[in-house]
């Protein structure tokens, strides 16, 4: 992935705005919160934005997002076609680091619990929240830009609307969990409909 120094952050800006069809509006890049849930549904949805590499101190300079990729203005104005996937375990490898032990210890009495380690590890890890990433839009106040470029606006309503069903899917897990934890069985079902649900987040 080839990134842009931090120090040409508004360079990175302009250059989203060109390739955008926004050229010559003044846009802004405002600061979010992805979380760790509904990682993969937020970078499908992103759309125009900044995201800071980690332990690289470099930006990409993305443009669009499709289900899969990612498409980043490098420095030299080439576009890099980026997985989502590769995207997503580079930001999330630390916090799924820091739940890692903790899914290990519960599930290690578990016979045959491999396949349920990664979405434990994701229901620990539901609300961490990973920053460094800003998205790239003109200044809210001015709505007539907003109208004018509104192959914008639909991809911030769209990652509005991922980030809420993550939310309502997290707590759904939480409560299927809390009933296995002080219910009485049995808990086949229970535990069958907990994995369907941590594997659609």
């Amino acid at each position: 992935m080839k990134g842009w120094q931090l120090e040409r952050q508004s360079e990175a800006i302009e250059a989203i705005a060109v390739a955008s069809g926004a050229g010559g509006t003044a846009m802004e890049a405002e600061p979010v919160l992805l979380r760790y849930a509904g990682l993969d549904d937020a970078l499908a949805a992103l759309g125009p934005s900044l995201i800071l590499l980690p332990k690289g101190g470099e930006l990409l300079a993305i443009v669009r997002t499709t289900r899969r990729h990612l498409f980043a203005l490098t420095p030299n104005g080439e576009t890099e076609r980026i997985p989502r996937d590769e995207l997503r375990a580079l930001l999330a490898r630390e916090i799924e680091a820091r739940v890692s032990p903790d899914a290990d210890r519960a599930l290690a009495n578990i016979p045959n619990a491999g396949r349920a380690r990664m979405p434990l590890i994701r229901e620990l890890a539901g609300d961490a929240t990973i920053g460094g990433i800003w998205i790239v839009r003109p200044p809210i106040e001015d709505a007539r830009t907003l109208v004018r470029e509104a192959g914008i606006l639909p991809g911030s309503l769209t990652f509005a609307g991922s980030q809420l069903l993550q939310t309502l899917l997290l707590m759904a897990s939480w409560w299927i969990l809390g009933r296995i934890a002080f219910g009485s069985g049995p808990y086949a079902g229970l535990l069958l409909l907990w994995l369907l649900v941590s594997l659609t987040m």
